[in-house]
């Protein structure tokens, strides 16, 4: 009996799925197209157009495809506000087999929803189901609307479209003008998740709460938020919310309103805002803020930023708040650079490449486009205090004592003390490889920096000034130093320096004066000539060089220069012996001492990459002097010159006059008794090696004895020429 019983019930089953399967054999759905389409326009007060109908078993509904639904009345009538691609109408079998519809439920399947609101706040949505605008009244009721994967572009009035896209919303019991439950969800543009969810009561608006998950916006990421929303059909939405973000770290709790229309107004209260990121030290924090907008204009009450020790006090405007929003900011703030740039960074300015230690006092104003923080105009004055500044292409950062300025996007200028400033530029291992980019996160300056600077030690990589005194300017990259006045190697200086600080390596320019500096000291920086010689040199000359650290900065050195060098010694040589040897002196006693004390020597050099050529070398030594002419490099002390020795008549008649060996051989005499030894000097400045010009011995025999004493003349009078030249020079140093 059971078992016939279980074959009738599932008899009866297979019976009735089979009716049930049937229905779309006895039904075209496309014959209820009418009673779909008038219910659908009469509901929702709008014009409906349909496509295909189609008659779906499980679940039971009619299929729906290409729906449109068209704008409300007395909004623009192109765009339509609703398309789909597929509605689902589940409807009620039993009216089903009567030939009739009622609708239990819609879903609308990926949609494009076009939501408007007008200058006075009205939404395009709210007549819908509407028997007459604004009567509440309608004969649509649903017990569930859904729609799936939307996308949805909503336009406030003046404002921009912005689109949301797998939007997804569930309607409960929805009459339209009627209080409804609502459900939605939907995906913003950008990466993450990008989640917004709410849920609440739809009544002619929304009261309810939202919540953001995984959110990038406005540069930051991971925003997360909780909070509430009552925005009602007119008038004011208030809301409230605790944020948070991951990248920067961010929280705080907002709350305010908003009151949609022509003329927006809303206001703003922050509490406890923070952000921080992992450089930081402290975080930026906000204890309090309000903000109130008025005909698109935002006004920020005074309010404190504080990161660590830096404390700022801001006022801030923010005009064209719903088109293009513009800044207009005043800043009073001291504290510690590293913590400035942070609270900088919070608010959206570009400080990449800066990188400073130190103290300082601001005052500024700023004005501009918040979109392009970096375009900002301003004026800045302030004060730094023990600071340290990394510069592009230097190996040690700048060390202010104290410093003042004035800061506009082009110009910075200052007033600077320093106890050292060192010039030496960055190895490629200090700059990550290149020192010309700020690869190592060193100050990429933009601005023109120019103004005076007092600095205890000017450090180069071959010289040391002392209490430099100087008018600077720093232009991408390339330093002016003019004038510069100080003292280097014991002596005064006065010069104008240019360095590109881009080039690798640096690459000086230096016109310059010195005055009775050391010439040992300032030699056996410069050049191969470490010893040699020594005395008090001044120079006036102009010529440039590389700062390569790596090499001598004689390999590069070129230019023109006049020096005079007093009271001095050429070590290594004595030339006294040298002369006696080559003219055969019979009699003077050889000395045994290797060095030469001079009372002048003077020269007009022109250098080329490290060798020295002159026409006009003089040499002034007790007993005679010399004039000489040819080449010397620096950085080895190879000489290849020609000399010309005149020994004064007493040393004449010493060594033995007219009678010594070398008479007519090595050695001439002029009409005064004074010798003369044609030399040519080969080998190091050092151990020079010194043997007779026979080629020019041998011209001066040729000719009369009248012809012999005018050539000697000639010689004679060339060297006081130069020596009258620089017995002028010396004269204005002294001046």
């Amino acid at each position: 009996m059971k078992k016939k019983l279980l074959f009738g019930v599932a008899g009866i089953a297979t019976l009735l799925v089979a009716l049930v399967a049937l229905l779309p054999l006895f039904f075209d759905a496309n014959s209820f197209r009418p009673q779909i389409q008038s219910a659908l326009e009469t509901g929702l007060n709008r014009k409906v157009e349909l496509g295909n109908l189609s008659l779906k078993i499980f679940p039971l509904s009619v299929s729906v495809s290409n729906v449109k639904v068209a704008e409300a009345n007395g909004w623009d009538p192109g765009p339509a506000f609703l398309v789909a691609d597929e509605v689902l109408v589940k409807v009620d079998l039993r009216a089903l087999l009567n030939k009739q519809v009622k609708v239990d439920s819609l879903e609308i399947v990926r949609p494009t929803i076009r939501l408007s609101s007008s200058a006075d706040g009205k939404w395009n949505y709210q007549s819908l189901g509407q028997q007459s605008e604004g009567t509440g009244e309608s004969n649509l009721s649903i017990s569930e609307l859904a729609v799936k994967d939307a996308t949805l572009t909503v336009t406030r009035a003046g404002s921009a479209a912005q689109s949301l896209t797998a939007v997804n919303v569930k309607l409960h019991d929805f009459i339209p003008g009627k209080p409804a439950k609502i459900e939605a969800s939907a995906r913003l543009p950008g990466e993450g998740k990008q989640l917004v969810d709410l849920s609440g009561i739809v009544d002619k608006g929304f009261d309810g709460k939202f919540q953001l998950t995984d959110v990038s916006q406005a540069g930051f990421k991971g925003i997360g938020a909780t909070g509430t929303v009552r925005a009602p059909a007119t008038g004011a939405i208030h809301f409230s919310t605790n944020l948070t973000a991951v990248e920067p770290a961010f929280s705080g709790a907002i709350e305010g309103s908003v009151t949609p229309g022509e003329q927006m107004k809303a206001s703003l209260q922050g509490k406890n805002l923070q952000m921080s990121r992992k450089e930081w030290k402290h975080p930026v924090k906000i204890s309090a803020l309000n903000m109130t907008l008025d005909q698109d204009t935002a006004f920020f009450q005074t309010f404190v930023v504080e990161s660590g020790d830096f404390k700022a006090n801001a006022n801030l405007k923010v005009t064209d708040v719903a088109k293009a929003p513009a800044i207009e900011a005043e800043i009073d703030s001291s504290g510690t650079i590293a913590q400035m740039l942070a609270a900088a960074s919070a608010f959206g300015m570009s400080v990449n490449g800066i990188n400073a230690n130190g103290k300082i006092a601001l005052q500024a104003n700023l004005k501009g486009l918040a979109a392009k923080p970096e375009a900002l105009s301003y004026r800045a004055s302030g004060t730094l205090n023990e600071t340290e500044i990394i510069v592009t292409g230097l190996a040690k950062p700048v060390q202010l004592r104290h410093a003042s300025f004035h800061a506009t996007p082009k110009l910075i200028q200052f007033e600077v003390d320093t106890p050292e400033l060192s010039l030496i530029p960055a190895t490629q291992s200090q700059s990550g490889g290149s020192n010309k980019q700020g690869s190592n996160g060193s100050t990429t300056i933009t601005q023109t920096l120019q103004g005076s600077a007092r600095i205890g030690k000017l450090i180069t990589s071959s010289l040391t000034f002392d209490n430099v005194v100087t008018q600077f300017s720093l232009n991408h990259g390339t330093l002016k130093m003019d004038p510069l006045e100080g003292n280097l190697c014991g002596g005064g200086i006065s010069a104008s320096v240019e360095s590109d600080l881009r080039q690798d390596p640096v690459a000086v320019k230096v016109s310059t004066k010195v005055n009775a500096i050391d010439a040992v000291k300032l030699l056996g920086s410069t050049t191969g000539l470490k010893q040699i010689l020594s005395g008090k040199l001044s120079a006036d000359g102009g010529f440039q060089f590389s700062l390569n650290p790596n090499e001598p900065l004689a390999k590069s050195l070129s230019g023109n220069l006049k020096f005079e060098l007093l009271d001095g010694r050429l070590n290594g040589l004595n030339l006294m012996n040298e002369f006696a040897r080559i003219g055969r002196f019979l009699g003077f006693a050889m000395k045994d001492n290797s060095f030469t004390d001079f009372l002048k020597l003077a020269a007009t050099m022109k250098i080329e990459n490290g060798l020295a050529t002159s026409d006009n070398i003089r040499l002034e030594f007790g007993g005679g002097s010399l004039g000489a002419a040819g080449t010397l490099n620096l950085l080895d002390e190879k000489m290849n010159m020609k000399l010309m020795t005149t020994l004064d008549k007493d040393v004449s008649k010493t060594a033995g006059g007219t009678q010594i060996g070398g008479f007519l051989s090595t050695v001439l005499a002029n009409e005064k008794g004074e010798l003369i030894l044609p030399l040519l000097a080969t080998g190091l400045l050092s151990k020079p090696h010194l043997v007779p010009d026979g080629e020019r011995i041998a011209k001066m025999k040729l000719q009369s004895a009248t012809g012999v004493m005018k050539s000697v003349k000639d010689i004679q009078n060339a060297a006081e020429t130069v020596r009258g030249i620089f017995d002028q020079f010396r004269k204005k140093k002294e001046q």
